[in-house]
């Protein structure tokens, strides 16, 4: 059996070889198709002899012989691969149709395949290297990997290294011609050397968390084969490459972190491979920068986003773009985060309508608003996102008023902070009850918190309630499922509403908020109305119910009297 498979294969292997001999004389057309073809029986090939590999033939002969016709698959890969470059490149001027094979999964490889180098070894046949230089930088990579240059996945982490930058690329790009996976993250680098234009083999680059990089080299955009750029938290970086539109297979880009970046490259938008995209900048009245309404043309961004942050949604105006509603259509959004001016607290009131034009589609799960200047933070479509889990307001310090948020039927997470024109929560947070099924508002809802609210003052409750397991009519039910509440930084809230005694809250954190904590220890009507929840918390002091009483020395240290607590009986008094 093995001999007729070794002869199989080897057939294959001859055919191939064969066939590259006729189409290196003529790379005329159909020459893509051939590749293609070439490539396909290649991989049938390699999926034999990694299946016979597996399955650990007994024969030392045979294992030798499997070892060589590996190689062989390799190196006719990296021809292959030679090939699709040239003819790739050819091609990078017109719209270039999609290159066979999926290569996107690469960056698997850097945790399941990866070679960590902790003693000498023969490195002839190396395809996936880890190298770690606290102390000897590049130095050792050199000599090591002299005599080969067969490296697909090259994991350097050079943090404490004391090599420069150059030296960094040259060693790299001077031998390792097909490398495909290159990860350089947090690794000091200040500046990319143009020698990595020449890895045309690559498909996927890390250079993330290099605070101190400023640009990327123009050279870059020579890795048409590339299919993933990570450049998240390079916080110094000001600017990409207007080749861009080069990368014609690229399929990720995150850039998050990046917040120099006056706007990402107008050439992105003949992108249409491009799945991801995690940070779209609005540029301040540049056409030479990607704008909201380019992203139509990238049709696959809807259906693979995770979260998509848009950045400096306040230029929408200067840009005239106030109008169009590009994410109403993109169905398999499932989280939006939306920041407009940073650190600018003046006020602002055409923001509403940009915060207008930025609806998402009515199936989004997760919704963030930071930093938006208006006043008014309730734009018609927030309350009809009927699926929408998560909710998050920060940095909206002129918004007096929250949405009636209390008519979202999925919501389960809200949270609030720094919204310091607040000074009342009142019945209209809870929503048109009255119009809800069951009188319920939040119906559920388990996480809710309020940080650094400098001026509330109210939390109101002045409607009828009735508890959620009580099907009496008339009172309604409200937040039937809250499980957390946390508080933190609200120095005048002076009350908790009534309706929580009914909530079945399990944990409460207060902090910093002494007005509120101060209430709670002076006044018996307002502890009865947490009495109930099992873990409470105080400025890092925690008292925990147990058995259905209360651990005295715990509630001192929250303040609270032990003429509050009545064991098995604590009824209101009032």
């Amino acid at each position: 059996m093995a001999e007729a498979l070794l002869s199989a294969v080897l057939g294959e292997l001859v055919s191939i070889i064969t066939e590259l001999g006729k189409q290196e004389l003529r790379l005329v057309k159909d020459v893509e198709k051939g590749v293609s073809n070439l490539r396909k029986k290649l991989k049938d090939i390699q999926a034999v002899l990694e299946d016979a590999e597996r399955k650990q033939l007994d024969d030392p002969s045979v294992r030798r012989w499997l070892g060589k016709l590996k190689d062989v698959s390799y190196a006719i890969n990296d021809v292959l691969d030679d090939w699709s470059f040239e003819i790739l490149k050819s091609q990078i001027p017109n719209h270039v149709e999609e290159e066979e094979g999926d290569h996107h999964q690469k960056a698997d490889l850097i945790s399941n395949k990866m070679m960590t180098k902790k003693k000498p070894l023969s490195v002839e046949k190396v395809r996936h290297f880890t190298l770690q230089t606290p102390k000897l930088g590049l130095a050792k990579f050199s000599t090591t990997t002299s005599h080969q240059n067969n490296l697909h996945t090259l994991f350097l982490d050079c943090s404490n290294s004391d090599d420069d930058d150059e030296l960094v690329f040259l060693r790299i790009s001077g031998n390792q011609k097909y490398l495909r996976t290159l990860y350089l993250e947090k690794c000091g680098i200040t500046k990319v050397s143009e020698q990595l234009g020449q890895l045309i083999h690559l498909r996927y680059l890390n250079l993330s968390g290099n605070g101190s990089l400023e640009e990327l080299p123009d050279e870059v955009c020579d890795l048409c084969n590339l299919q993933t750029l990570r450049i998240q938290d390079c916080e110094d970086l000001e600017r990409l490459p207007k080749g861009m539109g080069k990368l014609v297979n690229l399929r990720h880009l995150y850039s998050f972190g990046c917040h120099n970046l006056k706007g990402l490259p107008k050439g992105i938008r003949r992108l249409t491979e491009l799945r991801i995209l995690d940070r779209m900048i609005i540029p301040e009245n540049n056409e030479a920068y990607l704008s909201l309404g380019d992203l139509k043309k990238l049709n696959h961004l809807q259906s693979h986003q995770t979260v998509f942050v848009i950045d400096n949604c306040h230029n929408l105006l200067s840009m005239g773009e106030n109008k169009e509603r590009v994410l109403v259509n993109w169905k398999y959004l499932p989280g939006l985060h939306l920041i407009f001016k940073q650190w600018d607290r003046e006020i602002c009131e055409d923001e509403f309508g940009m915060l207008e034009t930025l609806q998402p589609y009515p199936g989004l799960k997760n919704l963030s608003i930071t930093s938006y200047r208006g006043t008014n933070l309730c734009p018609e479509w927030m309350v009809s996102l009927v699926h929408l889990k998560s909710l998050s307001f920060s940095r909206c310090r002129h918004v007096k008023t929250l949405p009636p948020l209390g008519s979202l039927p999925s919501l389960e997470e809200l949270r609030v902070s720094v919204c310091h024109k607040v000074r009342k929560i009142g019945v209209e947070f809870l929503g048109n009850i009255k119009h809800n099924s069951n009188n319920v508002s939040f119906p559920k809802l388990k996480l809710l918190g309020f940080w650094s609210m400098n001026n509330w003052e109210e939390w109101e409750d002045n409607i009828e309630t009735t508890e959620h397991t009580d099907d009496a009519a008339g009172g309604a039910i409200i937040m039937p499922r809250l499980d957390s509440l946390e508080i933190e930084c609200c120095l005048t809230l002076k009350s908790l509403p009534q309706y929580l005694k009914l909530t079945p809250l399990k944990k409460l954190s207060i902090w910093s908020s002494n007005m509120l904590c101060q209430s709670l220890a002076q006044s018996e009507k307002e502890w009865l109305k947490i009495s109930h929840i099992p873990n409470i918390e105080i400025d890092r002091s925690l008292a925990t119910r147990r058995d259905g009483k209360w651990n005295y020395d715990e509630l001192a240290r929250l303040g609270v009297p032990r003429a509050f607590v009545h064991d098995g009986n604590e009824e209101d008094p009032s």
